[in-house]
């Protein structure tokens, strides 16, 4: 993680600089305006979003940053498919390499990056679903609406995306940053004003270290769920899978570009593994020759055994050492049985589709 990116985390989560504060309110003050006039205009002239039929599950936070948006996609993934829906994954693809207005991932891509880190990490983990990047998700979304049988759209990182009218939203908060100094970015790490909170259909702690009872009275709702990830296995770059007992005897680093990297390391210690040392980039960060080199040459001078990397990072760091392993990580969420039937009853509402 680079200096400024640590700087300013510093001054957002934790205590406030004020040479920080000098610059970034202004700044501030500028992102509310456009915030304000992009989201009035398509409120004020509503014909001009785009309303479909299909379900569309929307998936966000408040802030920028991580809080648990990939793997809560695949876990309602996994779970609707699992009731033989096809699921849509659209995303934004952030750092993505696609041309045109948008692209849709049809069993190959041309090379890591072109539909961005997300994305791939979704085509390893989901193959049978059906996966799109654009920057106009709304138009994306009603080319292929009502094209399948049974489609449900899973809207990746989109609350802050006015043109397409969305009725189902879910907003994760990271149970330990929450809401930082609560100013808007950059600032603070505030998207939106806390009291958007109320447009969720089901809100979600991600990683949480206190009770129920404090966060929901923290956050001023009730439709609250707790999501813990944990990792369950690691496996090399042929699929084989490598016990965590044995690398517990082993010498291990992690290497990771997500926003919040102690939370990959915690998951990793959490297994008994004691880590040597982490290298941690910035989020969707797309790794170079340099980073690649500096991590070898850390490697063969300190006689390291394994290379520890998140499912995020696969697509962009590859590798044909088998010292490369990619950890799986699975996401719970207590009340399990509610939360899923939150989700049926809102896709009965739209399809008349009634879940059994």
């Amino acid at each position: 993680m680079n200096n400024l990116e640590t700087i300013w985390k510093q001054h957002a989560y934790h205590e406030k600089s004020f040479l920080l504060s000098l610059i970034c309110w202004p700044l501030s003050l500028l992102y509310r305006i456009g915030s304000y006039l992009k989201r009035g205009f398509f409120e004020r002239w509503t014909f001009k979003q785009i309303i479909v039929d299909d379900p569309v599950i929307t998936i966000g936070n408040l802030t920028v940053g991580g809080s648990g948006k990939t793997p809560l996609t695949m876990y309602i993934a996994e779970y609707l498919q699992s009731l033989e829906f096809n699921c849509h994954i659209v995303s934004r693809g952030y750092g993505s390499d696609y041309h045109g207005q948008f692209a849709h991932y049809d069993g190959q891509w041309d090379k890591p990056g072109f539909f961005g880190d997300e994305v791939e990490s979704y085509i390893s983990r989901l193959p049978d679903a059906r996966l799109s990047v654009g920057k106009q998700r709304g138009l994306l979304i009603h080319k292929y609406s009502k094209s399948v049988y049974r489609q449900v759209y899973i809207l990746d990182d989109a609350l802050q995306y006015w043109r397409l009218k969305k009725d189902f939203q879910i907003i994760l908060v990271h149970g330990k940053y929450l809401f930082g100094n609560k100013e808007r970015f950059p600032h603070g790490p505030l998207r939106e004003d806390i009291e958007e909170l109320k447009r969720a259909s089901i809100v979600i702690v991600y990683s949480p270290e206190h009770s129920q009872e404090y966060y929901e009275d923290y956050l001023g709702t009730t439709n609250l769920f707790f999501a813990f990830q944990k990792i369950m296995s690691f496996e090399d770059k042929s699929g084989e899978l490598i016990r965590i007992s044995e690398l517990k005897k082993m010498k291990c680093i992690s290497v990771c570009s997500i926003a919040h990297p102690e939370s990959f390391k915690n998951s990793i210690e959490a297994l008994g593994i004691e880590l040597v040392h982490s290298f941690d980039f910035p989020d969707h960060h797309l790794y170079t020759a340099e980073d690649k080199n500096q991590i070898q040459e850390y490697v063969e001078k300190n006689e390291i055994d394994y290379l520890l990397i998140t499912e995020k990072d696969r697509p962009k760091f590859k590798s044909e050492s088998n010292q490369v392993l990619t950890s799986r990580l699975d996401l719970k969420i207590n009340d399990s049985k509610r939360f899923t039937d939150i989700i049926d009853q809102y896709i009965a509402s739209k399809t008349k589709i009634v879940l059994e």
